[in-house]
């Protein structure tokens, strides 16, 4: 399978998100590190993706969705399937309803969105595309459980997962700086940005770290060894 996932940012007069795309990198990691023969590219500026799809599509395309970006990579999945139907296109990202009913009613205003990640995107995205490469890139089976996911079945009726797992182990997820993932992005444009921990104790209804989904706070080992060998670090 050709995957690329996009972190997508504005950049007509200045670059509205100036945050280097480590989470989507973190994503493609783990893909890498658990699927075998996977390989994932990640974009962060829209003219590079835009460059991308003028020679060739991918058959994967998973984009983020936050409050400043959400328009944008709607927009990419929705040019994407009007060329190229048969990819799949997967969403992910904090913007996005919470209540059952106003999920469902955002598919249906994007039939664009093959599927949709709800919280943490690592093993959810990993667990969809190992379906997805079981049945061909096929819808994903009736009896199939891929945690965190939301979607539309062929019969157009609404499909939640009712398992929504994390990360247990944050050592787990290679770094994206230490493969050389990132080294495009330290551009001087972007600020780079690591992850220490996820989750947060507190229940604020402004955050969406306030659902009990993300009580329980997980941290890296202050200390990690690297995943990949510098003699396998990317160009």
């Amino acid at each position: 399978m050709k995957i690329w996932l996009a972190d997508l940012t504005y950049t007509q007069q200045t670059i509205s998100s100036d945050i280097a795309p480590a989470a989507v990198g973190m994503i493609a990691e783990f893909v890498e590190q658990n699927l075998p023969g996977a390989s994932v590219r990640i974009f962060e500026y829209p003219e590079d993706l835009c460059d991308a799809l003028d020679d060739g599509l991918p058959d994967v395309l998973g984009v983020s969705n936050y409050v400043w970006n959400g328009r944008l990579s709607s927009a990419f999945l929705r040019r994407v399937k009007e060329v190229a139907p048969d990819t799949v296109t997967v969403m992910g990202g904090p913007n996005f309803p919470t209540v059952a009913h106003e999920q469902e009613a955002f598919l249906r205003a994007h039939p664009w969105i093959d599927y949709y990640i709800v919280k943490e995107g690592e093993l959810a995205f990993l667990r969809l595309l190992e379906c997805l490469a079981e049945t061909g890139l096929g819808a994903v089976p009736a009896d199939r459980e891929v945690p965190n996911l939301c979607y539309l079945d062929d019969a157009g009726a609404f499909v939640v997962s009712p398992k929504v797992e994390r990360v247990m182990d944050l050592t787990s997820i290679p770094s994206p700086y230490v493969s050389g993932r990132m080294d495009p992005y330290l551009d001087g444009r972007l600020l780079p940005i690591i992850q220490t921990n996820r989750g947060c104790p507190f229940s604020c209804t402004f955050c969406t770290e306030g659902q009990t989904y993300w009580n329980k706070v997980r941290a890296r080992a202050p200390t990690r060894s690297p995943r990949r060998s510098s003699a396998s670090r990317r160009p």
